[in-house]
């Protein structure tokens, strides 16, 4: 009986025993797996025919096709294709998305977006018009209008990239209803609905000349000259209420913002701000200047009938209207590009200038009227100027009419030689003359001239005490330049600054998208010079 129990238990023992073949090969996970052997083990995904009894359709969904193993017991995939069929709802093929399915795709990953959501079109392409744009232009930068709006928000409304021309290029521009919305010396636009300097000048608007009132919308402004004094244009600027020679803010910040109450109190009323340091550097806080108009200035001097003489200088007490237009000798522009204005002349735009130094920067201008050498203010002669050399103040220093700006017959009262010690018209000088040892620039050519080149048309190199003239007097038979000839008899002519400056001695043209276009109003300042012998 002993013995029978011992095999029954043998025989037990052997009919428990695990089955390790192939046909249970799921259970397999505790053996060490071969790769190569034929059988799934472990981890592998398959092993030579063996797949785990899976199809494409187990291992890439909605696939059909062929799977098979790889040589290190991963499943290919190559061969499970999906069906190619746009709004089956997944991804397939050249298919960008399909329904819901972007293939993993994110807003973040479409380029500058910092969030949103991709929209599929109906052809399975991607549309990036619900993701947010990253913010990273600000209002008047430029920016891209063919590619995502990177404009950031400007006085809480949204700013969009506007095309303005081939010249400007896109620029970030916030959007508006209404003019309130833009802020400082802008309108609403309302072809774009975006917010835009509002341009004025006799060139768009007789009634809105430049150096003048105008309207920006339901806002007062003043006409601000601006590029060549052919164009006669200009831009329109907001008026606050502070007066000539009171503080003011720069507004150079201040374009396009909402300025308080306050902010209004400290901006110059028809007039400009004047914040520099000694040095020209910005600053922060400046002083007024009112805006004069110095094309009427000179039309008044010019038909003075003699009598007694009365001003028509409109500036403030102890001030005077200086004109800063010139002749434009730069040979690159702002932007670093060839300056496709070179020789024209710039916009006439004046300015108040104090009299008496200690104002502003520069301040302690007298103008005067360069074909008599009289004052504007006063119609007298110039007078002495006090001057300091090292701290020390010395008075008495004697001042003749200058040339300080080459697009105006106004000039300026600059230091000049003792009379006794003046240079003679026609005579040689030095343009970069000085008293007390060179220390202090100084004019020594006789009253009613300028030391500028003796022959400019003729490209001489030398100069002389010239005298300065009236273009639009004439160029032959010129008043000024009565009785002056050249070594051969030749009557002097008159030539404008323009033509002398000009290394073509011609007015200058440029070229706007094929139109050529000629100088039409050539500095007003001219002078006596020998005829061209070309």
């Amino acid at each position: 009986m002993k013995k029978l129990m011992i095999v029954l238990s043998m025989l037990l023992a052997f009919g428990c025993d695990d089955d390790t073949s192939s046909s249970n090969n799921t259970n397999n996970n505790n053996v060490t797996p071969e790769c190569g052997n034929g059988v799934a083990e472990g981890d592998e995904d398959c092993d030579g025919d063996d797949l785990r009894n899976l199809s494409c359709a187990d291992v890439v969904e909605h696939s059909d096709g062929t799977l098979s193993c790889t040589g290190s017991c991963t499943f290919a995939t190559a061969a499970c294709v999906l069906p190619e069929e746009c709004g089956d709802g997944f991804v397939a093929g050249d298919e960008e998305c399909d329904g819901t399915d972007f293939d993993g795709l994110t807003c973040q990953d479409m380029g500058d977006f910092s969030g949103g959501s991709l929209v599929c079109n109906s052809d399975c392409t991607i549309s990036t018009e619900n993701c947010e744009a990253d913010c990273s232009l600000a209002n008047w930068e430029e920016c891209n209008n063919l590619g995502q709006n990177q404009c950031c928000d400007h006085n809480e409304m949204p700013s969009s990239c506007v095309f303005l021309g081939n010249e400007v290029g896109g620029l970030c521009l916030q959007s508006c209803n209404t003019g309130s919305q833009c802020g400082f010396t802008l309108e609403c636009n309302a072809s774009i609905d975006a917010c835009l300097p509002s341009f004025c000048g006799g060139a768009i608007n007789e009634e809105e000349p430049v150096n003048a009132p105008c309207m920006l919308g339901d806002k007062d402004g003043f006409c601000i000259p601006q590029g060549n004094a052919m164009e006669d244009t200009g831009i329109c600027m907001e008026t606050g209420s502070a007066q000539h020679g009171e503080e003011c803010m720069n507004t150079n910040a201040a374009m396009g913002e909402l300025l308080s109450p306050g902010d209004f109190a400290r901006i110059c009323d028809d007039g400009l701000c004047v914040a520099m340091d000694a040095s020209g550097n910005p600053t922060e806080d400046g002083t007024c200047l009112d805006i004069c108009d110095p094309v009427a200035l000179w039309q008044a001097l010019s038909t003075a009938d003699g009598t007694e003489y009365i001003s028509p200088d409109t500036c403030p007490e102890d001030s005077n209207c200086f004109n800063v237009s010139a002749v434009d000798t730069e040979e690159m522009d702002d932007s670093g590009n060839p300056n496709t204005s070179r020789f024209f002349r710039t916009a006439d735009m004046g300015i108040c200038y104090p009299m008496t130094t200690g104002t502003v920067p520069g301040a302690g201008v007298v103008t005067c009227n360069l074909l008599n050498s009289t004052t504007v203010k006063t119609g007298g002669n110039c007078g002495p100027q006090a001057v300091e050399i090292f701290g020390l103040p010395i008075t008495d220093v004697d001042t003749t009419c200058q040339v300080i700006s080459t697009g105006s017959l106004i000039g300026a009262c600059q230091y000049a030689e003792s009379e006794g010690n003046r240079v003679n018209v026609g005579e040689t000088c030095d343009p970069a003359h000085g008293l007390y040892f060179g220390v202090i620039p100084a004019a020594e050519c006789a009253e009613g001239s300028v030391c500028q080149l003796s022959d400019p048309l003729n490209d001489s190199a030398n100069y002389a005490c010239m005298v300065p003239c009236s273009v639009e007097a004439g160029e032959s038979g010129n008043p000024s330049c009565d009785g002056m000839t050249d070594a051969g008899g030749s009557p002097y002519i008159c030539a404008s600054m323009t033509i002398i400056l000009n290394p073509t001695h011609e007015l200058p043209t440029m070229d706007d998208n094929g139109d050529i276009i000629t100088e039409t109003s050539p500095s007003p300042l001219g002078l006596c010079v020998p005829p061209s012998i070309q």
